[in-house]
């Protein structure tokens, strides 16, 4: 019973195992086929075919199949320039495998998308998870590219001790399996990154290097880049003698119709111009642009007229400079060009009509330069103090990845001693541009706190207002309540009376005295509210003063005295203005008709420096009445100051009399 059961489980097994690698080769077909379409641009019918595998892998449950073909129509979408759905395609991949070969892939390939769609963030973050994986896997040509491409991005983001690191690692692979075409790229890299970081020394070390292995490769083209990189090191070191051999040496391996062989012209001319052979810089600029212009890259040609515009300038040549300068602006018109090269293209313009005698336009263009330079100045300290405080962030992860990229000693205290300056860098950096960043914020508040203080004290200046305003109408109706009204009411009474009175004139005359007084009480209420009337229309307001003034000194037994003449610029104020200073003026002598008992009034007017109006009114009477100085006849007087944007006092003389001072701003 035993065997046929052993028999049958056997079979069960083995069956199941052909069962699963026909369906493991049927979804390789598939992938097959779509990677054939793949190579002959059938896109379409490849994804087909690609999501024939992909229904099959899923049904079987096969991860890593699952996860090859999501990164193979991830590649497709990229492909296709669809990088949102490329990105969409490698993270489904990434929930079926995340930890072999093939979850590295997809990370580093989400690191690409990640790239394209200028999300840096995000790419780091990918193309770090790759590389951990990578780490533990073991070393292969395409886990050192990815190395290299992750190196190559932290140059690009200047984040130069993390691409470092990278690179080194992909170095020595290809040291270990002794790839001398990736030896040389990488040596190339380092070597910029060294110049970069200011290590000549080691930069020509790697440039040497890279040289020789282009030597045994007998790679033209890239001995001759690293001629030209190892002078453009010497340039850059003032070294231009050494820069003009190795110049040379560049040119006489590239054809003379290439862009290479121009741009090694550029840079030749302008070692020549460094040491004043300005003759031989002149013929090195003119053959470049020839090429330049041969081969229609306009870029290298802006570069190139620049440079012999100042040229010619110098020599004197100001005809030929003049017809390269046209061209130049032609040119720069015609294409995009960065801001620097906009701004190198003013200074040059200004350098020119200066030269020739033209000073408007060379101050114009200097002007431009100026403002251009400075954005790009700016522009270029904001991204600095970025980097360099994103750099500090992470320095203590950097040294311990330096400190395990370094084959010896001298090379570790090396760089600890940059790092060591670098830091100090940074926190110098960061102190000030906290500090910077204080002030602004302290400035910021400052320029608040006085706009508030403002909006404050014009809201008291609206409410006193107001609350003079309503004090006014209350006094008003109190007058119209408790004066007039009971008055009127009199007057009423007397009129019936009349008729049966026995001394009917005495009436007569009485209520002619009541009306009178009534009269006088609705004036005064009136000329409170509406002091200059409809007189202003036909008067001036000086000559409405004046008159005034008459009329106290007629009808109330005063003395008036104007010790200087009205200015005549209190006539054309505007309304507003006028109507307050002469309400104030009525409201003063109001005061010293019924309560000064004075008998004569001395008036001075007078402008000052600053165009500020002054008024002083002096009288003898008997001195200010603190029970009057809240009623409605001194809250007017402060209203009314108040709207003038100015200031009033009441001043008791030391022996009788009072003196009130008005000034205000006439604009």
């Amino acid at each position: 019973m035993f065997k046929p059961t052993l028999k049958y489980i056997l079979l069960f097994i083995g069956v199941f195992y052909s069962l699963n690698s026909a369906s493991q080769s049927y979804v390789s077909e598939w992938i097959h086929k779509a990677d054939s379409l793949k190579k002959i641009k059938q896109f379409d019918k490849a994804e087909e075919y690609y999501n024939q595998g992909l229904n099959s892998a899923l049904k079987q449950k096969y991860k890593d199949s699952t996860a090859i073909i999501y990164r193979k129509l991830g590649i497709l979408e990229w492909k296709l320039k669809n990088y949102t759905k490329s990105e969409h395609y490698y993270k489904k991949g990434l929930r079926y495998d995340s930890i072999s070969a093939i979850g590295a892939d997809l990370y580093y390939n989400i690191s690409l998308t990640k790239r394209k769609l200028n999300e840096l963030d995000s790419t780091l973050v990918y193309i770090e998870k790759a590389i951990a994986i990578y780490k533990t896997l073991e070393i292969s040509s395409k886990s050192l590219t990815i190395f290299l491409n992750a190196g190559e991005i932290y140059r690009s983001l200047q984040q130069y001790d993390k691409a470092l690191e990278y690179i080194l690692i992909s170095h020595k692979g290809y040291e270990k399996i002794y790839n001398r075409k990736q030896l040389a790229i990488t040596s190339d890299i380092i070597a910029l990154i060294q110049d970069n970081l200011g290590n000549t020394k080691k930069a020509f070390y790697y440039y040497f290097k890279s040289l020789k292995l282009k030597l045994q490769l007998n790679d033209t083209v890239g001995i001759s880049r690293s001629y030209n990189n190892i002078a453009i090191t010497h340039k850059t070191q003032q070294k231009h003698d050494s820069a003009i051999f190795y110049y040379k040496k560049a040119l006489s391996l590239n054809k003379d119709s290439t862009l290479l062989y121009a741009q090694n012209l550029h840079n030749l001319g302008v070692s020549y111009h460094k040491i004043d052979n300005q003759i031989l810089a002149k013929d090195s600029y003119n053959k470049a642009l020839n090429i330049e212009f041969y081969i229609r890259d306009t870029v290298p040609a802006i570069y190139t007229l620049k440079e012999l515009v100042l040229l010619n300038t110098e020599l004197g040549d100001l005809i030929k400079a003049r017809e390269q300068l046209k061209t130049l602006n032609a040119l720069i018109k015609k294409v995009q060009t960065p801001p620097e090269v906009a701004c190198r293209s003013h200074y040059v313009n200004a350098f020119f009509y200066s030269k020739v005698g033209d000073y408007k336009r060379a101050f114009w263009f200097q002007k431009k330069h100026d403002s251009l330079y400075q954005v790009i100045y700016n522009d270029k300290q904001i991204k600095e103090i970025q980097e360099l405080q994103e750099k500090y962030e992470s320095e203590k992860k950097e040294n311990k990845n330096l400190s395990l990229a370094l084959k010896n000693k001298e090379q570790l205290s090396e760089i600890l001693e940059q790092d060591n300056k670098i830091k100090k860098g940074y926190i110098i950096l960061i102190i000030a541009g906290l500090l910077i960043l204080v002030l602004l914020m302290a400035y910021i508040y400052t320029k608040e706190q006085q706009k508030v203080q403002k909006q404050q004290e014009k809201y008291k200046r609206l409410q006193a207002i107001y609350d003079g305003q309503e004090t006014i109408k209350s006094s008003i109706s109190k007058d119209l309540h408790d004066i007039v009204a009971p008055n009127l009411l009199g007057i009423g009474l007397k009129l019936k009376a009349l008729s049966l009175s026995k001394d009917r004139r005495q009436l007569e005359r009485d209520i002619g005295k009541e009306i009178a007084a009534i009269s006088k009480q609705i004036r005064l209420i009136s000329h409170r509210l509406s002091p200059l009337d409809d007189a202003i229309k036909d008067y001036k307001l000086s000559t409405i003063i004046t008159s005034r003034l008459s009329e106290f000194q007629m009808y109330n037994g005063l003395s008036v005295h104007l010790q200087t003449q009205i200015p005549d610029v209190l006539d054309i104020l505007s309304l507003d203005k006028q109507s307050n200073l002469y309400g104030i003026l009525l409201e003063v002598f109001n005061n010293i008709v019924k309560h000064s008992k004075a008998t004569s009034v001395d008036i001075s007017m007078k402008i000052g420096e600053e165009d500020d109006f002054y008024l002083k009114i002096t009288d003898n009477g008997i001195g200010i009445d603190d029970l009057n100085a809240s009623g409605i006849g001194m809250v007017n007087i402060k209203q009314r100051t108040q709207l003038l944007h100015g200031s009033c006092s009441f001043n008791s003389m030391p022996e009788n009399g009072t003196e009130f001072h008005l000034q205000f701003p006439l604009n």
